[in-house]
């Protein structure tokens, strides 16, 4: 078996790895997408209960109110601390498996260049050989 067609099976084997992690890498990305979404939607709507709570308290709030507000205030903020965890997650899961699919996406084109390096040597060889024999066969016509 030709040195190239060996090379091939490596490359076909590296780039279907590849494919592999960017798939894994697409998943990764979705769910890091679908999270940030989750915390602004949070961030918003803290925002909008603090702008209801304004006009609220400008018309006068019952002390009940009041505390009720701020225990609510106080968990929306907790919700809003652990979502950022969970993006600031995601986001290292989604940088490591781009820094990982990167690497492989490297070594596939390094072995794709070896492949056509060792197909450019092939057809060399190939031509020279068949030169060597148009010259062969050219001086056995020209002997006689």
């Amino acid at each position: 078996m030709k040195r190239s067609k060996r090379l091939a099976v490596v490359k076909k084997v590296m780039r279907d790895r590849e494919d592999k992690i960017a798939q894994n890498l697409q998943k990764i990305q979705g769910a890091m997408i679908l999270q940030k979404r989750r915390l602004e939607q949070l961030e918003e709507y803290r925002t909008e209960y603090q702008e209801r709570f304004v006009v609220a308290g400008a018309q006068g709030l019952e002390a009940q109110k009041m505390l009720d507000y701020r225990a609510f205030m106080d968990s929306l903020g907790q919700a809003i601390v652990r979502q950022r965890q969970i993006v600031e997650r995601h986001t290292a899961d989604y940088e490591a498996k781009r820094r990982q699919w990167l690497a492989a996406h490297r070594k596939g084109d390094a072995v794709e260049g070896v492949v056509e390096d060792a197909l450019r040597n092939e057809d060399r060889i190939a031509e020279r050989q068949v030169q060597r024999e148009d010259d062969d066969r050219y001086a056995r016509g020209h002997k006689k």
